[in-house]
């Protein structure tokens, strides 16, 4: 059973690539067997090093071969947060480059980000019927308002966390990276499980394009349709697209990161 993954991602605009704070946990389009595990993060651009934690946490989610559990999952991420802001600390004083005292602060405040895994697992109550027949089961957790979108038939079976464009504000759940005794950021985490199959797509989308998708959906559309034209093959029309949306105003000038995840 294998799943087809792709990836596009584009940077807000006027900014340089290296400056993008969404993350993916897919490096590039990939064909996956089941059982496996994705998940994107949208860096809060007002926190220091929102990108660097926001590949953290992807990463630490799509390495585990563990049973999901938030806590602990923070608890690992929060050690490697550590141990890198602990490296950047020497090598600044190393360089000469301490920190100044302008930047204490919003480095010691730590970063934010949103956060979206999914599990793929085979469905065990199909052990015995055809490959052809077998659906796969997902488990999505989130934090914050990156979503996910399910569809069947040309339809939209599935969103998850959020399913309403005007619930989107700048003030979503995040998770921080650094640990705080009187708080307890794993009891933010939601869930949710579903199957796929034969045909159906799942897209993992960061805010600002979740937004658009919703909006088109709530006027008619089938936002899907559009995502779809776009490939591997097409990288630059799709880098167009969204310039010219951003332009436009019909999205926020934000990072922007879609994976579409076919079980066909």
């Amino acid at each position: 059973m294998k799943l087809l993954f792709s990836i596009f991602w584009k940077q807000k605009l006027k900014e340089a690539p290296e400056l993008y704070e969404d993350a993916s946990s897919l490096g590039k389009n990939q064909i996956i067997d089941v059982p496996c595990k994705i998940a994107i993060s949208d860096g809060a651009g007002t926190t220091a090093f929102a990108g660097t934690w926001a590949k953290i946490l992807v990463n630490t989610f799509s390495a585990s071969d563990e049973e999901f559990e938030p806590e602990f999952f923070l608890q690992k991420t929060w050690k490697c947060w550590r141990d890198k802001s602990e490296l950047y600390l020497r090598e600044r004083i190393l360089m000469g480059r301490p920190l100044n005292f302008w930047e204490r602060p919003n480095f010691e405040k730590g970063p934010y980000a949103t956060f979206l895994g999914v599990i793929f697992e085979k469905n065990a109550d199909n052990q015995n019927v055809s490959e052809l027949d077998n659906s796969i089961i997902w488990i999505a957790y989130a934090v914050g308002d990156s979503c996910l979108f399910q569809i069947r038939e040309n339809n939209l079976f599935c969103c998850f966390p959020l399913n309403r464009s005007d619930v989107f504000n700048s003030f979503p759940e995040l998770l921080p990276g650094k640990e705080n005794a009187t708080k307890k950021p794993w009891e933010l985490f939601t869930m949710c499980k579903g199957d796929l199959q034969h045909g159906d797509i799942l897209y993992l989308l960061t805010d600002a394009i979740a937004k658009w998708f919703l909006k088109m959906y709530e006027n008619g559309n089938k936002p899907w349709a559009i995502l779809k034209t776009f490939d591997n093959t097409n990288k630059d029309d799709f880098d167009r697209w969204i310039e010219a949306m951003k332009n436009d105003h019909v999205i926020e000038d934000d990072d922007i990161t879609i994976v579409s995840i076919e079980y066909e």
